[in-house]
């Protein structure tokens, strides 16, 4: 196996910020550790040697899995509406979720 880079506060920093969370200070020596291993273990998959391996995107060969497409009749606005908790003007009203 080859051995990784070891990881900085600063790095485990970045990916706290990329995806979106919060790392305490006091816990980025353990978050660094479990990354580290983590990092490690799969670190076995760089020994495969796929030079002769074919690329692609799927493994049992499927091309096109759609189906095709029809016309069905559909639901009129107040059978979509019934189950709505709160509807105005012909519109299902929710909270706002993204502030301005």
């Amino acid at each position: 196996m080859t051995p990784m880079k070891k990881l900085t506060n600063e790095d485990i920093k970045n990916i706290a910020n990329l995806i979106k969370i919060y790392i305490p200070e006091e816990q980025l020596e353990n978050f660094k550790d479990q990354l580290e291993t983590a990092l490690d273990a799969a670190s076995v998959f760089d020994e495969l040697l796929l030079d002769d391996v074919e690329e692609t995107s799927t493994s049992i060969g499927a091309i096109n899995v759609f189906r095709d497409d029809f016309v069905t009749e559909s639901l009129n606005q107040q059978e979509a509406l019934q189950n709505a908790v709160h509807v105005q003007d012909g519109f299902v009203v929710v909270q706002r979720v993204v502030q301005k």
